[in-house]
């Protein structure tokens, strides 16, 4: 798998369920933001918005979700589901001793932070929902994705070669290259993901996301099938607590990212000057309760 060209990047590996899963942390400030990548994606495809965080003093932890990246990808579907995900990362930040994060990522990790800010609402400070997809993208991702998973599923040994070929090839520094070659795995597993997470919950339903009242920062894409800007801004709507981002197009953070990233660090600022405020105000009608 590839590797990041980054060099303050630490790199671990644990077992969950069974399973050896590898995650990175960047940074050491006192807040964590913890980034997820897309569907079948490595971490590095969120290669700058952590660079901007870790740079404004954050916490960065990057995790390859199981049939990702360096993790291991059994080939049975039923290990790939939205709430098992979850549990991958609310078990992470267990292990490593963090009780609260803001939590995000792009498509399949901004359904995460959806669903983890549904189930367990306390331990999010804010989300970070890049190219959510929504009841509207479902059309858009079943067209893409149906062909990809006949591929890796029944392509035999002309696709096994190729992805042996590209597995060997070295990590470049540009992102975008890196991302795509960072989803280079085993055919057959990356065809169980595909087909575990289409046949489950890929986001949490309209009258709970009405119900989240965690801070959200919503970063939509124009010139997006897969994830239309409609279902950004059907989000930004249905989220009572949420912030609207454009970008110019849908490879804007990989390629130019300034702009969103200014934005990002912001937001992850506010956020977490709120929560700190928020809490002092808990603790300190607690202690005059007492």
């Amino acid at each position: 798998m590839v590797a990041s060209r980054r060099t303050d990047v630490r790199v671990s590996t644990r077992e969950w369920r069974g399973h050896r899963v590898v995650h990175e942390e960047r940074g050491s400030g006192p807040d964590t933001v913890v980034l997820v990548h897309g569907l079948l994606l490595p971490a590095v495809c969120n290669g700058h918005t952590a660079d901007a965080l870790v740079a404004a003093g954050y916490r960065v932890i990057q995790p390859d979700l199981l049939g990702h990246g360096r993790s291991d990808a059994p080939d049975d579907p039923g290990c790939y589901r939205l709430d098992l995900a979850v549990d991958q990362v609310r078990d992470l930040l267990d292990d490593l001793g963090i009780e609260r994060a803001m939590i995000g990522g792009m498509s399949l990790g901004a359904n995460l932070a959806l669903e983890f800010a549904a189930r367990d609402p306390d331990r999010v400070v804010a989300m970070l929902c890049e190219m959510p997809v929504l009841e509207r993208g479902v059309v858009g991702a079943t067209a893409t994705l149906a062909p990809l998973w006949a591929a890796f599923r029944y392509g035999g040994p002309p696709v096994r070669a190729l992805f042996r070929a590209v597995s060997h090839l070295p990590v470049t520094g540009n992102d975008v290259v890196d991302t795509v070659l960072g989803c280079v795995g085993v055919p057959r597993s990356m065809a169980a993901v595909l087909q575990g997470y289409a046949t489950g919950s890929i986001v949490p339903p309209r009258h709970v996301r009405e119900t989240i009242t965690t801070p959200a920062l919503v970063v939509g894409h124009t010139r997006d099938w897969v994830h239309p800007m409609d279902d950004a801004e059907l989000l930004a709507q249905q989220l009572p607590a949420s912030t609207l981002l454009t970008a110019h197009h849908m490879l804007e953070l990989r390629t130019e990212p300034t702009r969103l990233t200014s934005a990002i660090t912001a937001f992850t600022e506010t956020a977490f000057s709120v929560d700190r405020t928020s809490s002092s105000v808990d603790d300190l009608t607690s202690r005059q309760a007492t």
